[in-house]
């Protein structure tokens, strides 16, 4: 198949790739974030033992888990929304899930400002180094939503190009799964 300059300088390299071929290339990606991580959790659990701590802000972990949950809807709605090209949806669910995000970054922040868990025990250093990798993701995914809340605001979201946001929306549901397993293994077993 030919690439028209023209065409891709404007619409992007990879538009005229299928939008299959685009969501498989981001669930790829996706997938190897998930063998990477999934393995680390359960080592770091195994190198922590048992030494919690009730400084661990156990509520507060709770809370955080609670609000990833919650968070699975809005950017299902904002998927629906971006296949239907409905602008003041994206930037409705989206905006709500950069709150969420946001949320994320503070709390995680907090625990590590007000917590007594010691950074030199086995259980501290672990759950400060995987929250530090979380909290990275949650940055990017913050900066992801806030790019496509501007967007949708100004009405640029595409019907044709919604897997963007499908794609952002895949991004977060694979976080939600992380920390699930994050909270299980580091809170509940």
């Amino acid at each position: 198949m030919e690439i028209e300059t023209n065409k891709s300088y404007k619409n992007g390299i990879l538009d005229p790739a299928p939008a299959q071929a685009k969501r498989g290339t981001n669930a790829l990606i996706l997938f190897s974030v998930v063998v990477f991580f999934t393995p680390l959790f359960f080592n770091r659990f195994l190198w922590a033992g048992i030494d919690r701590s009730p400084e661990t802000h156990y509520a507060i972990w709770v809370v955080l888990t609670a609000l990833m949950v919650i968070s699975w809807y809005p950017v299902t709605l904002a998927v629906k929304a971006a296949y239907r090209g409905d602008n003041a949806g994206i930037a409705q669910n989206f905006g709500f899930s950069a709150i969420i995000s946001l949320l994320m970054v503070i709390g995680i922040i907090y625990v590590w400002v007000t917590g007594n868990l010691g950074v030199s025990t086995p259980f501290g250093e672990n759950v400060y180094t995987d929250a530090a990798a979380f909290l990275l993701m949650f940055a990017c995914g913050l900066i992801a939503f806030a790019a496509h809340v501007t967007s949708a605001i100004r009405g640029k979201e595409k019907r044709d190009e919604a897997w963007k946001v499908h794609n952002i929306a895949d991004f977060w549901k694979t976080m939600v799964v992380l920390w699930g397993i994050f909270f299980i293994i580091f809170f509940l077993i």
